[in-house]
Parts: C-alpha cells; structure tokens; sequence
C-alpha cells in the first residue's frame, strides 16, 4: 500500500443544512417579491403603488431570514407560515385560472410558488431538527 493512499484525506461531499438552504430560500422569495413590487412601481408609478405589498410579501421573509440564524426553529416557523401562504395562493391562482397577464405575476406563480413548496419541506426539516 502506498503512503500517499494510506495519508490521504477523507473527501466529504458538501452537504447544506436544511437551514440554509431555507435561508437561501427565503431571500429569494423576498427577491421575487421586491422584483413584482418594482415592476407595480415602473407601471402605476410611485404613487400609486401597493406599498403595503412590500411588508406582506417581502419583509416576512427577510426577517424570517434574520431570525433563522440565531433561532432557527422560530425562523423556519416565520419562514414556513409565509412560504404556505404563498404557496397556497400559486395554487390557488392556477386552480381557478385567474392568473393575469402580468410578467410580474408568472414570476411569482410559477418561480415563487415552487420555491415555496420546496421552502415549506425545509421548514419542517428544520422545526423537526433535522
């Protein structure tokens, strides 16, 4: 056998806690929300835009974020509710068929309700201690 075999260093793959992956999730979705808020913006303008669309679907997620990481039972909760919501209304959107042609709404429907799903096991896993 050689030296060089019998001194070589294990290689672990790279595995991602449950955690941040969750974490990672949750800025996207809050990146998609800021994303459909900006388009609102450019189409009505400053002032006629739902301001208050900021703090339902993008600020939930960034403090959930936030809290993931000193507490990441309580994030993954904060996380996990609004990721349900979100992916509830994406459902419910294509169920009834009342998706309206808007860029900005595809967006949300068909990237942001599969990554809540996806955010919705992870906040299980996470809740659970896995």
């Amino acid at each position: 056998m050689s030296p060089m075999l019998a001194t070589s260093p294990r290689v672990e793959p790279n595995h991602y806690s449950s955690a941040s992956l969750l974490g990672v999730l949750a800025v996207s979705m809050a990146a998609l929300g800021l994303v459909k808020f900006s388009g609102l913006v450019v189409k009505e303008g400053p002032a006629n835009a739902p301001w208050l669309f900021l703090l339902v679907l993008v600020v939930p997620f960034l403090v959930g974020r936030w809290v993931l990481r000193t507490r990441p039972r309580a994030g993954a909760v904060v996380i996990g509710v609004m990721a349900s919501l979100l992916g509830a209304l994406s459902i419910a959107v294509l169920v009834t068929r009342t998706l309206q042609p808007y860029w900005g709404d595809y967006l949300v429907v068909f990237v942001g309700g599969p990554l809540a799903l996806v955010a919705v096991v992870l906040a299980v896993r996470v809740i659970r201690g896995r």
